[in-house]
């Protein structure tokens, strides 16, 4: 089991991600093998919040994430 500061990497700091924090959205790099019920317990953990929903994405080879 991995402790919530393994899980999350970095905020991701963009303009689109500016953006959606004001619907409460907020963006991170997190491990490539995480799954969303570990990514949704790690948010919940570090921040001391109730995550609602968990999206992910995962980026092609050759982008990359400031």
């Amino acid at each position: 089991m991995y402790d919530p500061y393994q899980i999350i990497l970095k905020p991701v700091v963009t303009e689109k991600s500016s953006g959606l924090r004001a619907d409460s959205v907020y963006v991170f790099k997190v491990l490539k093998d995480a799954t969303k019920d570990q990514i949704k317990n790690a948010v919940q953990k570090a921040f001391g919040v109730d995550a609602v929903s968990i999206n992910t994405t995962k980026l092609q080879a050759g982008k990359k994430l400031m």
